[in-house]
């Protein structure tokens, strides 16, 4: 302990260099919105290196981390808003607090049990909120956050069902969503070619006409809309079934770069130019 407290003292003391009239202009320059892009893009590549389970490459990229927070403090520190020991402070207070089950004698039997005393002790914290949805950051990526807020409604009860059960029904829920959605699809085609082609079509969608245009709402934008609940109940059927939604997403990204440029060695390799044609014969 003693090691790492030196080394806590000594990386606040070069920060404080840095931001000094001695020190980096680059540095001195960041403000605590700057810093935003920057420590967002460190804790990506956090996650990239869990994900890969690189542990020279974690321990890389939570040193930078640490770096953005102790910077982040330095500046509120100058500003008289709190210092890095204040940060401290608080996340100790905070996890003996939210952990009574450890520090005091509530008792929980799973992990389950442990998220609703987190939650209980939480909820005391913030009377300020008007919702228990309330508190999730608006900047998060869109799987995650809606991955945040069934969590975070589940939470509350809003799941009695049978978990088989529950994912049956969100299955077939999206069934008829996506039924809905290519309904929508269709129907744009075939109104931008003019070509509809039963007299029920027409009258169904003459009613959802004059819905819409006393809405404001136009067919491109209802397609958004059946395609965002899509995307919303796939994200709750991965939550049921236990795997994280954005990390699907990222793996099927990183399949895609790699036979794309498994593609592109390939064309490289024989020497010809990467277009269709190329492509085609090599797929």
């Amino acid at each position: 302990y003693m090691k790492l407290k030196k080394n806590v003292v000594k990386l606040k003391k070069i920060i404080s260099l840095l931001r000094s009239p001695n020190g980096c202009p680059w540095d001195r320059s960041m403000s605590l919105k700057s810093l935003c892009e920057f420590i967002l893009e460190e804790v990506y590549e956090v996650c990239e290196a869990c994900e890969n389970e690189n542990p020279q490459h974690i321990k890389e990229e939570l040193g930078d981390i640490l770096s953005q927070i102790f910077m982040i403090s330095q500046i509120a520190e100058e500003k008289s808003y709190f210092s890095i020991n204040d940060v401290f402070q608080q996340i100790i207070d905070k996890l003996i607090k939210r952990h009574p089950h450890v520090f005091k004698d509530v008792k929980v039997e799973n992990a389950f049990q442990a998220l609703e005393v987190w939650n209980a002790e939480k909820q005391k914290e913030k009377q300020e909120r008007k919702s228990r949805l309330d508190g999730l950051p608006a900047r998060l990526p869109s799987l995650l956050f809606a991955l945040k807020i069934q969590r975070k409604a589940a939470s509350y009860g809003i799941d009695n069902e049978n978990n088989k059960n529950k994912i049956n029904q969100l299955i077939q829920k999206t069934k008829e969503k996506f039924d809905e959605f290519v309904k929508k699809i269709n129907f744009e085609e075939n109104k931008n070619k003019k070509n509809l082609n039963t007299e029920k079509n027409l009258s169904s969608e003459k009613f959802e006409k004059v819905y819409d245009n006393q809405n404001n709402i136009t067919n491109i934008e209802k397609i958004e809309e059946e395609f965002g609940d899509i995307l919303f109940l796939f994200v709750n059927i991965s939550r049921k079934i236990g795997i994280n939604p954005d990390s699907c997403l990222r793996k099927s990204i990183n399949k895609f770069v790699k036979k794309f440029q498994f593609v592109e060695a390939q064309i490289n390799k024989i020497g010809k130019d990467f277009t269709p044609p190329h492509l085609l014969t090599l797929s």
